[in-house]
């Protein structure tokens, strides 16, 4: 079942026309986000050009899938390697931070409608 949902996922989020549908909020050379706002969530897809490294931060509660690529996420002083395939959670207001690398695309789900808006 999780190879089928997977599949599924990079299915979607990775076809061009599904991306008609979402709201292209940041282009810079590094990166693109693209984002779907609920009531009560926020659904957004990234496309990392460039190696990121994010700062450690807490916020809502967090999903998220990578579809291509690797990342490292550390979450309350946790390390996790991700490859693609691979599923995260982050839980309301956990200390949590992730080095991503260079061409990666996530799929990610936050628990709050306005967090890149």
């Amino acid at each position: 079942m999780e190879k089928g949902f997977f599949k599924f996922m990079q299915t979607m989020f990775l076809n061009k026309e599904i991306l008609r549908s979402f709201t292209k909020i940041k282009a810079t050379s590094d990166l693109d986000i693209y984002v779907i706002s609920t009531l009560n969530q926020q659904f957004t897809l990234m496309y990392f050009y460039e190696k990121y490294i994010e700062k450690p931060h807490k916020h809502s509660a967090q999903w998220g899938i990578v579809l291509e690529g690797k990342m490292k996420i550390t979450i309350n002083t946790k390390i996790h390697l991700l490859e693609k395939g691979d599923f995260y959670f982050v839980p309301k207001n956990v200390i949590h931070f992730a080095e991503i690398e260079k061409n990666c695309i996530t799929f990610t789900i936050f628990d709050e409608p306005n967090r890149f808006l």
